[in-house]
């Protein structure tokens, strides 16, 4: 598979991956992905901001399944509903296993991430609209509510911060302990050594 210069008919992809790009329909979805993503608004930010990240390809030698998406299956699914004949990706070259353990990566870290509330404000206050980003103007106004003048000093840096380590089995035990105690409202991280 050799990658194509972007069509001029698909300026959407960002120039600095036009050596990445190559047609969409030689590549295929990971079988078996867990992840049911919002390909509609992936559509809108496609329309809005083009394609601005390659999607993640295994070659497939160790597999058997050549050209197989493990990072951008729901954005492929988007540029096809689209109707783009082209897609920038990357290309890497895993056995089943490293293959798997992508997908369920892909999909479970940005699931854990933690948004600091006044940055996240502060970055969708600066924008000019909200379309495409997955936020609404409601979703700012709570954040802006939750920035009021009520809530100064809460967080001040003087007041002692009270903490828990605990050593868990295994990363499951972790991952699972992370999710209950989040559910109890509580500012979780995890942590290796």
């Amino acid at each position: 598979m050799t990658a194509r210069k972007v069509s001029e008919s698909r300026p959407r992809i960002h120039e600095q991956l036009a050596e990445l790009v190559v047609p969409i329909e030689t590549l295929h979805q990971f079988e078996g992905n867990p992840n049911v993503g919002d390909v509609a608004l992936i559509r809108r930010s496609l329309r809005r901001f083009g394609q601005y990240k390659p999607i993640t390809v295994n070659i497939g030698t160790l597999t058997g399944r050549p050209n197989e998406i493990l990072a951008g299956n729901h954005t492929w699914q988007a540029a096809r509903q689209e109707g783009w004949p082209d897609i920038a990706r990357t290309l890497i070259d895993v056995d089943q296993q490293e293959a798997t353990g992508i997908v369920a990566a892909d999909n479970r870290i940005a699931e854990l991430a933690k948004r600091d509330p006044e940055m996240l404000a502060e970055m969708l206050g600066g924008l000019d609209d909200l379309e495409a980003t997955g936020y609404t103007e409601e979703d700012l106004a709570k954040l802006l509510e939750d920035q009021s003048p009520d809530d100064a000093g809460e967080d001040d840096e003087d007041d002692p911060v009270w903490g828990v380590i605990i050593t868990c089995r295994d990363e499951a035990q972790q991952l699972d302990l992370l999710q209950k105690l989040d559910a109890e409202g509580l500012d979780v991280r995890a942590m290796v050594r």
